[in-house]
């Protein structure tokens, strides 16, 4: 038995609260009667009835309403505590919200489903409309119950300020009341559309309220769709999103299961995701990203974890329904009689203070594309990522870059890509708080900004332990340099190591700059050179130093040009300028006044921005900081004096004056200048005075000496202040380098990023060499560019099989090509210093001829064979027709020609040797010099075996050894040991690779055999190694064109090699020891061969090689040997080579000594190729041989699916070509192989 005494020792209280403690003071029993009670009396389901809200005739409440304070504030109305008048000084609440048009719907719908659903015990009571006009508008009035708990946010934030969290079965009470609340919605066909945790209350008991109807919309069925889109960002459902994006017909009322999962998450961390996201970030994690949970999901039950996993299924057709949730455990199994728990929400609500309320979050809507925020205009949202428009056009691109620019939104991401546009305004957005903001986040965390890719580069640097490398490319003005600074300084912060290294890094761009920097007619501090640098970290990710290399810096700026408004570097301003002021110009043999010639000081102008030669005044503590940076970054005072020597130095050489002597040659006219540069740099000043006016050529290993005119020696003088210059940049950046290098060792230098700046795209009114050669740069850049975003990642999509629309862009390779001499149809650089002629030389033009032969003959021979290989080495037949064309005259002369393909713009008939000269330079150009063995041997041999009845002319003779180092031997073609001569002959210069070229003994007729031979061997720049090799199928087909399966052994590697990947197939450059010659495989998707190469010319050729770069690539290719013998008359007849073979038609009148020219033809011309492919490398070889006769004789043969040739890059020519469509092993496959 137990006996409980209750006293109380408070003083007795008054009758009003006396009152009030009577109505708190429910017992148990009470409660749990009154909650069956309203459930009972809970209205039956029913339509929402069809009156609308008569705004004209609404009442004016007038003073019966006494306003108190606001208790909440959402993006149209305001919340505020009321008193009514009229029922006893009774709390209410009282939405507020002026009426607008664009509102006016919502409105209305809202007053509908008060009205109608407002019964509900988890929806507010109400208690009337009312309109307040004014002035300038009108308010429109919602009495409703008061909720003095207020928004269930405001608790979970109380308790987590306090270190605690609501626990797992208040939670779900909350969820529950919410569910039926939501249920009977659903029930009456309304969607409320803004569920979130600061749309529901509690009121004073405990109990859980559901409010803000103004974005609800009643549905025809339970299963109806809306399309609008709108919502409260961070709830929206992904379905919500991609109806804006038109991308799904519209979404029904499981909308709403998603914002309560939402809202789940909000009850256990405080927060919604997404919440410190602006809104068009948070809707592209939504709909791109997976779904959303608890911050630290292990804290939590798997009944609450898998809820919210439930609720927030993207895919709506497997959400379940409001219903369906109530059968979840973590619904089900709280206790029947949960009115305890209203009881303990209750006690909790007093740890809500006046501070939380106060610190609510902002609201935010979107509805349709804008987004809306309390008393602002519609923002429409704009992408953060350009990848992510629904529609991609130019128009539409430009569109969105103005209105972020517009909007202050400067930087805004494509892809992997960040664009920036510069407004040429200070923006303060790189402070301490954003390093911290971009530290170690994901991209789609925060906004565009330059530190984000830092962030991105560091990451990957680390996670995946490759380099990164960002690069910096756009116009001049675009901020590019600034952009450095910025990513340099947040891979600094990332980096936070060894004190004060970052300092060192940031001082040696500061010393960099000084003198790489100068300004331009239009921007005062240009970057006018090429910088990379890496920054280096150790393995634990610490910073731990950078190099640095220096490349195009504009030497012709020390000198000046024709445009007297470009500056010289600052380094030189700085200089002068500071000597000047420290009284020491004495010191370097320098003059007051700045009128030095290469300092331009008087060619300014007031138009131009005001850089160092316009404002000296501040040059002298430019230069103390540069001195200062030197001395920290640790040059000791000799090397500071010799950098001070030098700029002086330079600075005195463009002051050096010369006059004419009576010989027209060069005299120093003021000779104490040159000494004083002599001194500045420690040079014999008689010997460098005489290395002014005179210069020494080396001839037959005797030294002559020669003088310069006038002309000759002024511009020596320029060309060494120039060279100085450039050498005194260098080896500022080499000591950099130097000083940085001890840091890196002690501690390591494992990772790094790489950053590369340069001068952008110049245009001016008027333009010189100097911006041709800047745009040139960027254009290459550019199309990098284009490789990487475009290209690559098409062929990436389409080998990993996914389906992709081809990207439409421009691509700038015609005008890369057009610069840098790809095809050559112009190689500006080289036109523009005539380092060869403009039009080309006749070597390039038989390069192309011979390049264009080869694939004709490739079409010509496939014509005739269709599914047999097509093997030959165009270089050997070539060779063996330049012997006859030797001899030719006439039309057999000028079908020879143009066989080849050669213009040269001469008469042909004056037996012009111009072509035999470049076909002699050219073969000997591809030979190795017997002392200079290269890696990858090419050689030649060219034979002539005459029948000893015959004499051939001396000249013929003479200018085949002369042009092809032709070997002459007499032979009896009668004997039938000639034709083993010839092809032991053959067979000696080829290894032993060719062998019996000529089929059995000759023909007495046979008057003269004509034979090239090419022998190849090359070693692989990167050999495979045997034990990777594997035997597998090769699928090839027969000469009937039927598929045939053959096993051969293939040989696998990976390696840095030339790659390229397209709509018509695989491109695979494998290079030889030497890196000059490399061995292609195309692999055509089409197995057809015919039909990959019946439109391929010399130019497409070329821009299958350009188009490739070198990436990583595991290749496997077959260990085969390719043997080939082909009887090429009939493939000459069809390319219109006729005349040689018909003995009515040919003449070869300068071959042999009275011959008559109508007899001698030839008769055939054999051609055979063998080729290996092994682990070490290839060997191959091929010879063509020609038998003139007086007869004609017939005989062809050929056979595989690829397309390879042997390419020779230097000399731009194919050394032998075939195309594939059967193959035979070169091994025997083992018993054991699978």
């Amino acid at each position: 038995m137990m006996l409980m005494t209750l006293t109380s020792h408070r003083k007795p209280a008054s009758k009003k609260i006396t009152l009030v403690i009577k109505r708190e003071s429910k017992t148990y029993f009470e409660m749990v009667q009154e909650k069956r009670e309203r459930e009972a009396n809970m209205p039956p389901p029913r339509a929402l009835k069809s009156e609308e809200l008569d705004l004209d005739n609404l009442q004016d409440c007038g003073s019966r309403y006494e306003l108190g304070y606001v208790i909440g504030s959402g993006v149209c109305a305001d919340v505020y505590e009321a008193l009514d008048t009229q029922n006893a000084g009774k709390k209410v609440s009282i939405k507020v919200q002026k009426i607008n048009p664009e509102f006016i719907e919502d409105i209305k719908e809202e007053y509908r489903m008060l009205r109608d659903l407002s019964q509900h015990p988890n929806i507010p009571d109400f208690y009337g409309a009312y309109m307040k006009k004014h002035e300038t508008h009108s308010d429109i009035w919602f009495v409703m119950q008061y909720c003095e708990g207020g928004p269930v946010t405001d608790l979970v934030r109380a308790l987590i300020e306090q270190g605690k969290r609501l626990s797992e079965q208040h939670i779900a009470f909350i969820l529950k009341e919410i569910i039926t609340g939501m249920v009977f919605l659903h029930i009456n066909h309304v969607m409320h559309r803004d569920l979130r945790g600061s749309n529901i209350l509690l009121t004073k008991d405990g109990e859980v309220k559901i409010v803000d109807f103004g974005l609800s919309r009643e549905t025809t069925n339970t299963f109806d769709k809306k399309k609008t889109y709108l919502g409260s960002p961070s709830w929206m459902a992904p379905e919500i999103m991609r109806c804006g994006y038109k991308e799904v017909d519209g979404y029904d009322n499981r909308i709403d299961v998603w914002a309560l999962g939402i809202t789940a998450i909000e009850l256990g961390d405080g927060k919604p995701p997404f919440e410190d996201m602006h809104p068009t970030r948070a809707l592209f994690q939504i709909v791109r990203n997976p779904p959303p949970g608890l911050y630290r999901s292990s804290n939590w039950s798997q009944h609450f974890v898998d809820f919210i996993a439930e609720c927030l299924e993207k895919n709506p057709d497997h959400r379940p329904f409001m219903a369906e949730l109530l059968e979840h455990p973590f619904i089900s199994e709280l206790p029947e009689n949960d009115l305890h728990l209203a009881s303990e929400l209750k006690v909790l609500l007093e740890n809500v203070t006046a501070n939380i309320k106060s610190s609510r979050r902002e609201e935010a809507r979107i509805r349709d594309g804008f987004l809306k925020y309390k008393d602002q205009e519609l923002q429409t949202m704009h992408v953060e990522d350009l990848a992510a428009l629904e529609t991609i056009s130019e128009d539409l691109i430009v569109q969105e870059l103005e209105e972020r620019h517009n909007s202050k939104n400067h930087y805004t991401f494509v892809g992997d890509v960040l664009l920036f546009i510069n407004p040429n305004t200070h923006l303060n957005l790189y402070g301490t708080k954003y390093h911290f903001k971009y530290k170690f986040k994901s991209r789609s965390d925060n906004a565009p900004h330059i530190f984000a890719v830092a962030d991105s580069a560091y990451q990957d640097m680390m996670h995946h332990e490759e380099a990164q490398h960002i690069v910096l490319a756009g116009e001049i003005l675009a901020g590019k340099t600034t952009s450095m600074r910025h990513l340099l300084k947040h891979l600094i912060f990332l980096g936070q190591g060894a004190a004060k290294v970052g300092e060192k890094i940031e001082k040696c761009i500061n010393v960099i700059h000084a003198i790489g920097n100068a300004g331009t007619p239009i921007n005062a501090n240009s970057t006018r050179h090429v910088m990379y640098m890496q920054i280096t970290y150790g393995s634990s990710g610490k910073l731990s130093g950078s190099i640095f290399w220096l490349y195009q810096l504009e030497k012709w700026r020390v000198t000046g040009n024709r445009d007297p408004l470009q500056a010289n570097f600052h380094i030189f301003y700085y200089f002068y300028d500071a000597m000047e002021a420290a009284g020491e110009l004495e010191k370097y043999h320098l003059a007051p006044g700045r009128k030095y010639r290469y300092l331009r000081a008087e060619q300014t102008d007031d138009k131009i921005p005001k850089g160092p030669r316009e404002t000296p005044e501040d040059n002298v503590t430019k230069f103390q900081d540069i001195y200062q940076n030197l001395n920290d970054i640790e040059f000791d005072e000799i090397q500071m004096e010799m950098f001070s020597n030098v700029l002086a130095a330079i600075l005195l050489i463009g002051e050096i004056q010369f006059d004419s002597t009576a010989e027209n040659t060069a005299e120093l006219a003021n000779p104490e200048v040159a000494a004083s540069v002599a001194k500045l740099l420690t040079l014999d000043e008689k010997k460098f005075q005489w290395s002014l006016c005179n210069y020494c050529v080396v001839k037959s290993g005797t030294a002559e000496r020669r003088r310069h005119t006038k002309e000759e020696a002024e511009e020596a003088r320029e060309v060494l202040a120039r060279t100085l210059y450039v050498r005194l940049a260098d080896w500022i950046v080499n000591v950099i380098n130097l000083k940085l290098s001890l840091i890196r060792a002690i501690f390591g230098d494992k990772h790094c990023v790489g950053i590369l700046d340069m001068y952008g795209f110049e245009c001016y009114q008027k333009n010189e060499m100097e911006q041709l050669f800047v745009n040139t740069l960027n254009e290459q850049l550019q199309y990098s560019y284009n490789q990487k975003v475009f290209v690559w990642e098409m062929q990436e999509q389409e080998e990993e099989e996914v389906p992709i629309t081809p990207l439409q862009y421009y691509d700038n390779k015609p005008t890369i090509d057009e610069l840098l001499n790809k095809p050559e149809p112009m190689d500006v650089p080289n036109a523009v210093f005539q380092t060869k002629p403009l039009n080309g030389s006749t070597q390039s033009i038989l390069q192309q001829g011979i390049n264009q032969m080869t694939l004709d003959m490739e079409r010509a021979i496939r014509a005739q064979s269709r599914f047999d290989n097509v093997l030959f080495a165009p270089l050997s037949i070539v060779g063996a027709l330049a012997l006859v064309l030797l001899g030719a005259d006439g039309e057999t002369k000028r079908e020879l020609v143009n066989f080849m393909g050669v213009k040269t713009g001469r008469n042909l008939d004056n037996k012009s040797d111009v072509i035999h000269k470049a076909l002699g330079a050219f073969f000997e150009s591809l030979q190795p010099a017997k002392d200079k063995p290269r890696p990858a041997e090419v050689r030649f041999a060219n034979g002539i075996f005459y029948e000893s009845r015959y004499k051939i002319k001396k000249q013929y003779e003479q200018l085949a050894a002369e042009f092809y180092r032709a070997e002459n031997y007499p032979l009896d073609f009668g004997n039938p040991a000639s034709a083993h001569f010839v092809n032991k002959w053959v067979a000696n210069r080829t290894e032993g690779r060719i062998e019996n070229l000529l089929p059995g003994p000759l023909s007495p007729q046979i008057v003269l055999i004509l034979a090239n031979v090419i022998y190849f061997k090359g070693q692989w720049e990167v050999p495979f190694q045997t034990k990777y090799n594997k035997w597998d199928v090769f699928h090839g087909v027969n000469s009937m064109g039927m598929k045939e399966m053959i096993d051969v052994e293939m040989m696998t590697q990976m390696a840095r090699v030339e790659y390229s990947h397209s709509q018509e197939g695989q491109v695979l450059g494998l290079p030889y020891k030497g890196d000059a010659v490399y061995m292609y495989f195309i692999l055509p998707k089409n197995p057809d061969l015919k039909e990959y190469t019946k439109d391929l010319s010399h130019d497409k050729f070329l821009g299958i090689i350009a188009e490739t770069s070198v990436v990583d690539v595991i290749y496997t290719i077959p260990k085969i040997k390719l043997t080939n013998s082909i009887e090429l008359r009939p493939i000459l007849n069809s390319m219109n080579v006729t005349s040689m073979f018909d003995i009515s038609k040919s003449d070869l009148s300068n071959m042999l000594v009275d011959s008559d020219n109508s007899s001698v033809a030839v008769d055939q011309v054999f051609h055979k190729v063998d080729i290996e492919l092994s682990e070490e490398g290839t060997e191959a070889a091929a010879s063509t041989g020609i038998i003139i006769t007086r007869i004609t004789k017939p005989m062809v043969k050929v056979n595989r699916p690829f397309i390879f040739f042997i390419y020779h890059r230097p000399a731009n020519t194919i050394l032998f070509w075939g195309s594939i469509y059967k193959v035979d092993s070169n091994s025997k496959k083992p018993p054991s192989a699978k």
